[in-house]
């Protein structure tokens, strides 16, 4: 990515395809032929979100496939119970999603949080407002 005069970067995600900087928020992938790229200027830029999804029903039938399982009385049945469980909950942990959008009036980049916490992706949507923020100053006062 090439700066814009005066421009600096303030922040990078781990794979390099984010970038925030003090003029602009920037989305670049590119994947066995594809290619993506969506740069949103500061002043642009209206909200910011953070959305996170989980399928909680897979722990319940989890749980219920134990409590089956140990129902059955017998060995093979527990067995069985406790395999359907352990899928059952290992899908719970990798379909759950935390996703964090920034939108303009026109593009909106969508940035997959695999190993991201809560508190960090909070802390992400700071210092893009901050960053906004800071822009916004500069331009009335000059």
């Amino acid at each position: 990515m090439r700066l814009i005069s005066g421009e600096k970067i303030l922040l990078e995600s781990d794979n390099g395809e984010a970038i925030l900087t003090s003029h602009r928020v920037r989305f670049e992938a590119k994947k066995w032929g594809r290619a993506h790229l969506i740069s949103i200027m500061l002043e642009e830029l209206c909200s910011c979100e953070i959305r996170y999804a989980s399928k909680p029903v897979l722990l319940i039938l989890a749980a219920l496939s134990v409590i089956g399982g140990i129902a059955s009385k017998s060995y093979d049945g527990l067995i069985l119970g406790i395999i359907i469980s352990l899928i059952l909950a290992v899908t719970f942990f990798l379909s759950r999603r935390q996703i964090i959008s920034l939108a303009s009036g026109s593009a909106t980049i969508k940035l997959r949080t695999t190993r991201m916490g809560l508190e960090a992706a909070k802390q992400f949507i700071d210092q893009v407002e901050e960053a906004k923020s800071q822009r916004y100053v500069l331009r009335t006062h000059q």
